[in-house]
């Protein structure tokens, strides 16, 4: 039916995130901080051609897969992806490059919020208070 909207829902609890530092399937950095990381994270996903949704009433569908949040969490852990499949040495390298993050963060301002939550949120503002770094040039070595 166009125009007619379906939709699946699924609910999930988490207390971290992990944000790509280079697009999936590339070894080019698409995201320097981790606001850009987490509207990555949240831009809805197309699915068309051999990735269409099934349904059992209307068959293969294109699609928007996405996450919508509805209550995040009062500790908040954000796990960079700092390792990448190099296609052309078949091999994990790092990612080496600089990436930004505030102090201070107010996710409400990079997180989609489900329309009923947005005004319940009541952990949105989040402070830094640890990084942990991998020392090594690979996912082998430490």
């Amino acid at each position: 039916m166009v125009g007619e909207r379906l939709e699946k829902v699924r609910r999930e609890r988490f207390l971290d995130l992990s944000l790509d530092v280079v697009s999936p399937g590339t070894t080019s950095s698409s995201t320097s901080s981790v606001a850009d990381a987490l509207r990555s994270f949240f831009a809805p996903e197309h699915l068309t051609g051999d990735e269409r949704w099934r349904t059992a009433e209307y068959g293969l569908r294109d699609a928007l897969k996405g996450v919508r949040v509805t209550q995040l969490p009062p500790i908040l852990v954000l796990h960079l992806k700092r390792f990448a499949y190099d296609a052309s040495r078949g091999l994990v390298r790092k990612v080496d490059r600089r990436f930004d993050f505030p102090v201070d963060l107010d996710a409400a301002d990079h997180v989609p919020f489900a329309e009923d939550a947005k005004k319940e949120a009541r952990h949105t503002r989040y402070r830094l208070h640890a990084v942990v770094c991998h020392v090594g040039a690979n996912k082998d070595t430490a």
